[in-house]
């Protein structure tokens, strides 16, 4: 139940019984290493994924982005040097945690463009949509960030 009291610290008015909901688990954003279909995953020291051929190939970008009572929202971006990619509409890239699906793929070709090797970096943020009465807590939010190098074989 609330009490609003006066200066004095007379009763003026009671609420009805309130429940407050208490939620203090955080978000969780991971990204995996990236993978190119047919080919190993992107080196861990140096980052270098090579692709077989450039070609439709799928390079695969897993990741998670969660809260455990799914008060959160999340954000996934893809950088190509120092340009925005643009990814496939579906699954989305952004939204509620609910609505995020794993991994992201998309193309050898879409991805390098003109390019024949590029640098790439992905990044994960999932915003605690978690409010303290006098407004959102960061604290709780999470957030990932890996590159990868797309190359072909030989280098």
């Amino acid at each position: 139940m609330l009490q609003f009291v006066n200066a004095a610290g007379v009763l003026v008015e009671s609420s009805t019984p309130l429940k407050i909901l208490v939620n203090n688990q955080y978000c969780v954003a991971t990204l995996g290493a990236a993978l190119a279909q047919r080919a190993a995953t992107a080196d861990p020291t140096c980052g270098l994924l090579h692709y077989t051929a450039k070609n439709n190939d799928k390079v695969i970008m897993a990741f998670t982005a969660s809260q455990p009572a799914n008060f959160a929202t999340f954000s996934f971006e893809l950088v190509k040097g120092v340009n925005p990619v643009a990814l496939p509409a579906v699954p989305p890239t952004s939204g509620a945690v609910t609505a995020a699906v794993s991994p992201f793929t998309d193309t050898v070709a879409l991805l390098l463009g003109a390019c024949n090797v590029a640098g790439f970096a992905e990044y994960l943020y999932v915003f605690a949509t978690i409010n303290n009465g006098w407004g959102r807590q960061a604290s709780y939010d999470a957030s990932a960030l890996i590159a990868f190098v797309l190359g072909p074989p030989g280098i």
